[in-house]
């Protein structure tokens, strides 16, 4: 063979004086697999000993990216890596945007990107008042904490109407008291109350405080007499007849 040709099994020689053969080496090649990151995210998927690697941090809408979790395995293809085989674990968190792996790295590795879903403000308010707000991830359903310091919200009885809470909502949107829309930003409820007309005891009466007549009638609504006439007993100067209610 001539210099730099590789030495195959099959290779013959037919120099009749002395070779000297050269060793040659090829890197070893190492897999990079990454886990947990959108669509579209790009960086290195291979490395040798010879080069070093950074590896860019990914970006996903509403969240923060707080680093890698690194997975590290001795095995010939990294997709053959399972949790058992992981020669050892490591939280790259905080620690910049950036992962750089040396010259000399070694091994198949897999980076599980870490996320945190950004919190939006969630105000609850009655009446145009604050309740409390509350800090709730994007993507999460907001719930009315329940406690001493803001209970479920009331409204006191006014001369028309008894108030029942009935809900939350958005501006004009109603929504029940749970199952409320997953945050997808700031965003402000306002406790919505129904209505119960009130009702108030109506009696009638004759001019001596005999009862005639005795119920309920619906705040608003002219009350009705439907018994017998009233009447007065005559006296020697007048006699009476029924004009009116006072």
């Amino acid at each position: 063979a001539t210099a730099w040709t590789k030495i195959e099994s099959t290779t013959k020689f037919l120099e009749t004086d002395d070779q000297t053969l050269y060793a040659h080496w090829t890197p070893v090649q190492y897999s990079i697999i990454y886990e947990n990151v959108p669509n579209g995210y790009t960086a290195d998927t291979s490395y040798t000993i010879e080069g070093s690697v950074t590896i860019p941090h990914p970006e996903k809408t509403w969240n923060n990216f707080l680093g890698w979790k690194e997975y590290v395995c001795n095995k010939a293809n990294v997709n053959q890596c399972g949790v058992n085989d992981r020669e050892h674990t490591r939280n790259i968190l905080k620690e910049g945007y950036n992962t750089t792996l040396p010259v000399w790295t070694t091994l198949h590795r897999k980076y599980d990107a870490q996320w945190e879903a950004i919190p939006y403000a969630v105000t609850w308010t009655k009446n145009g008042q604050l309740i409390y707000v509350d800090m709730v991830p994007y993507g999460t359903a907001p719930v009315y904490n329940v406690t001493q310091e803001h209970p479920l919200p009331t409204k006191a009885r006014d001369t028309q109407y008894t108030y029942t809470f009935d809900g939350w909502n958005i501006g004009n949107t109603e929504y029940g008291k749970t199952n409320l829309p997953p945050v997808e930003g700031a965003v402000t409820y306002s406790a919505r109350f129904s209505t119960t007309t009130n009702s108030y005891t109506i009696t009638f009466e004759n001019e001596d405080g005999t009862e005639l007549q005795s119920g309920l009638v619906a705040y608003g609504t002219t009350p009705t007499y439907n018994g017998a006439t009233p009447t007065k007993a005559s006296t020697a100067q007048y006699s009476y007849t029924f004009a009116g209610w006072t």
